[in-house]
């Protein structure tokens, strides 16, 4: 009777532990999908920042003068932590706006460096 309680007590135990880890992983996996996408919006807040400073600059200041394609980039930065570390990295492609029209197109692909697999794009 020992040997049957100890048998079933520890695949319970076994069962437990291996679902506690994939909750673990799970969880982790989507903070870094979060992170990536935090980190993607950054890019674009970047971008809106140098329109408000030059609403022409669609090559963010590398090219001088801007390359005559209708998308730029990709544009590729660091995005760093509040101690100043580099946590994980933003892509910007930018689509020139029509004649005519204001509206500039941007896209913005987020990562973290510890886990590049989760790339989130705005």
């Amino acid at each position: 009777m020992a040997i049957v309680f100890t048998g079933v007590f520890l695949i319970i135990v076994v069962g437990l532990l291996q679902y506690v880890t994939v909750l673990k992983k799970s969880s982790v996996a989507e903070d870094d999908r979060e992170r990536a996408f935090q980190i993607a919006e950054s890019g674009i807040n970047f971008f809106q920042w140098v329109l408000a400073h030059d609403n022409t600059d669609y090559c963010i200041g590398t090219a001088s003068p801007c390359p005559q394609q209708d998308t730029h980039g990709p544009f590729q930065y660091e995005y760093k932590d509040p101690t100043g570390s580099v946590i994980g990295h933003y892509e910007l492609y930018v689509d020139e706006p029509p004649l005519g029209s204001t509206i500039v197109t941007v896209r913005s692909t987020g990562w973290l460096d510890a886990n590049p697999d989760y790339t989130r794009t705005i």
